[in-house]
């Protein structure tokens, strides 16, 4: 559709497509994302899409892309269980993002592993990579080979754009200790030959000018021993941290299901904390990242091509 535009201090008209105008709303260009969701409207919001059928359909990737950012989760099924498939999966976006795990990465237990996510217990709820200043902010895990136990290798994920809000309304104070508070993260290792020192500072919540959340960081293993605040605050800090975890894994906002061979889960590593529960066999997920900046291009070239406002 077009429409005339009159400028009257000049009296000159020209003709513009309501597309050019949605695309360049200030949600659009600010890249505003998303609608909460707890553990009741989960099952409503969890969409699920065929792997071929984006792989193959422009308007079904578009789609995809769209409720990803609008809910910050998805699932992908149907995709076989061959290696590689989140790299192809990924070039109908654009590209993956190296990190210090490589392009890609396993998780799978390992023996004698420090990482929590090579080891076979219980993964407590997090976000990837917090110590690092640009943070990966799309998450793909492809199921590989899941367990075979009845119970364990469950997945675990909480809409932290959800926690905030109540948070935010219900303990303003708690809150906002959360949000102004710099906190240390850090990682010290090393993975298929490469050593890393990675730390970075920054609070649990992070806001955009208009206050709205942007990052959460949240990984207890990754939270570093140096806590450089004034003694006062110590015990305020402590007191908003433990309702915020109380509240990550609370059964009202945390979801719980199981992912089956084949099943890619693809979710905001920026908006969600994710986890699973212990298992006693074999499992093995790959795993990579993309930025949000390549979805948001992507999609504004799908919106274009397939005339979509």
């Amino acid at each position: 559709m077009v429409i005339t535009v009159i400028f009257p201090w000049s009296g000159s008209k020209n003709a513009v497509s309501t597309l050019t105008l949605k695309t360049h709303t200030s949600e659009e260009t600010t890249n505003s994302r998303g609608k909460p969701w707890s553990a009741r409207s989960f099952p409503e919001i969890f969409k699920k899409y065929d792997y071929r059928a984006i792989i193959e359909d422009d308007r079904v990737l578009l789609d995809w892309l769209t409720h990803l950012i609008t809910y910050g989760v998805a699932l992908i099924e149907n995709s076989g269980v061959e290696l590689g498939t989140i790299k192809i999966l990924a070039r109908r976006v654009a590209f993956l993002r190296r990190t210090q795990y490589g392009e890609t990465f396993y998780v799978e237990a390992k023996e004698g592993a420090t990482n929590s996510a090579y080891k076979a217990a219980a993964l407590q709820l997090h976000v990837d990579l917090p110590y690092n200043r640009y943070m990966p902010e799309i998450l793909f895990l492809h199921c590989i080979l899941q367990s075979k136990q009845k119970e364990g290798g469950e997945s675990h994920l909480t809409d932290c754009l959800h926690v905030g809000q109540e948070m935010k309304a219900s303990h303003p104070k708690m809150y906002d200790i959360l949000r102004s508070v710099e906190v240390d993260w850090s990682d010290i290792g090393e993975d298929s030959g490469y050593e890393f020192h990675a730390i970075h500072r920054e609070p649990v919540v992070c806001e955009n000018k208009d206050g709205e959340i942007r990052r959460v960081n949240f990984s207890q293993p990754q939270r570093d021993n140096h806590f450089n605040i004034p003694a006062e605050d110590v015990d305020s800090w402590y007191e908003a941290w433990s309702l915020f975890v109380q509240q990550v894994h609370n059964s009202e906002n945390r979801a719980l299901f199981r992912l089956t061979e084949g099943d890619i889960l693809v979710f905001d590593n920026t908006r969600l904390v994710h986890g699973r529960t212990a298992f006693n066999d074999s499992r093995i997920l790959e795993g990579g990242y993309m930025d949000w900046d390549l979805a948001h291009s992507r999609m504004r070239i799908l919106r274009k091509q397939l005339h979509v406002e």
